[in-house]
């Protein structure tokens, strides 16, 4: 594998202010061998114009002009033309830093392995969080990797993210991604990117993770995840059957470890969606809530605001406002009996732990998602024996 062919398939939609940073920074990619596949799903501004213009100055870059169908038909119309030794993705308005596919192919080359996986920073106008995956730097097979997930699924946390489920900070060897992604439903808005992500892992045999953070994700308040849609459970159904047949499939439907994440995995996406179409009330997730409460939010996601509108409707609880990395200097402005974590993923539980705790509060005051509080399965099979 002494040449090895990375096609980059970037979808763009209505993005004319970011494509031509994301874009070039695939162009001044140090590794040279790299097929840059632009899927214009039928903008309505000058991005599909800026793409050709692309196209004309590097004979590397292959341009798609389609009807809109979405972000999943955009990636299948890019896979499908792509001829690379490995599959790789980028979303048009964020970038990657120039040493990514570098790296990517020398450790292929040395491992030979399916899926190279890097860190990410998380960028937005007043700060850039770093994270990688919740395993050590290095070379991983199948039995190596399942070991690390019954460490992590030995501990009381909520959701643990042992392997990221996105797409764009991997480099996937290309079979893996053509034989699954097909299987992905164009109509899924939310969570389409684990639907393709968890069978790949399941297929592939061998990975690398680096710490590296290569991958700059823009903050963008105008993405779906930001906003309520009434009817988005429906994506989240149909990304949890699609990962159950995969799992189906290896024969992990018997393996109480895998099944206990895939239910975490499950209860997560749907907290993070639609929140008040699988629970009732606050204390269905947060026990240890009291009559009378005065609650403050840590989180102004789609999960805080359901949150909320629970303990609206419950009237036994009253919220007196909504905390976040940005406003916490604001902390001593709020006389609140306890503060509720709305967040899910247990790494930035931690760090929100961490953060509250400079600031002298109470540990009785703060409450936030544990396991043993939530039979997460009981979603699970729910979703999957409709």
């Amino acid at each position: 594998m002494s040449d090895i062919k990375i096609s980059v398939i970037v979808p763009v939609y209505n993005v004319e202010r970011y494509i031509k940073q994301c874009v070039d920074s695939i162009i001044n990619q140090t590794y040279r061998n790299l097929e840059i596949i632009l899927v214009d799903d039928g903008s309505p501004d000058n991005s599909g114009k800026i793409c050709d213009e692309y196209s004309f100055s590097d004979d590397r870059i292959r341009v798609i002009h389609k009807e809109n169908g979405g972000h999943v038909s955009a990636r299948k119309a890019g896979v499908g033309i792509a001829t690379g030794d490995y599959i790789t993705f980028v979303d048009s308005d964020d970038w990657i830093d120039t040493e990514a596919y570098a790296h990517a192919a020398e450790v292929i080359r040395s491992h030979g392995v399916d899926v190279f996986i890097f860190g990410l920073k998380r960028v937005s106008s007043v700060s850039t969080n770093y994270e990688h995956e919740n395993l050590k730097e290095g070379l991983y097979n199948k039995n190596s990797l399942y070991e690390e997930i019954c460490k992590i699924d030995k501990q009381d946390l909520f959701y643990t993210k042992i392997i990221t489920t996105v797409c764009w900070n991997k480099v996937i060897k290309a079979d893996l991604i053509k034989s699954n992604i097909n299987n992905v439903d164009n109509t899924i808005k939310i969570g389409e990117d684990a639907a393709l992500i968890y069978p790949v892992l399941l297929d592939a045999e061998s990975y690398y993770i680096t710490h590296n953070a290569y991958y700059n994700y823009r903050m963008n308040n105008e993405s779906v995840m930001h906003k309520f849609a009434p009817d988005r459970y429906l994506s989240v159904e149909k990304v949890i059957r699609t990962v159950y047949s995969s799992v189906k499939k290896h024969g992990y439907d018997s393996d109480s470890v895998i099944m206990r994440q895939l239910g975490l995995y499950t209860f997560d996406l749907m907290l993070i969606t639609d929140t008040c179409k699988f629970i009732n009330t606050i204390r269905d997730i947060f026990p240890n809530v009291k009559d009378n409460d005065r609650i403050l939010f840590y989180g102004k996601g789609v999960f805080a605001q359901n949150l909320k509108y629970l303990a609206e409707k419950d009237k036994s609880h009253s919220i007196v406002g909504f905390i976040d990395s940005v406003t916490i200097d604001k902390l001593d402005e709020y006389d609140y009996d306890i503060i509720i974590i709305a967040v899910t993923i247990s790494s930035f539980v931690e760090e929100i732990l961490k953060t509250l705790r400079t600031y002298g509060v109470d540990e009785n005051k703060i409450i936030c998602l544990k396991n043993s509080d939530i039979n997460s399965y009981e979603y699970l099979k729910r979703i999957c024996e409709e």
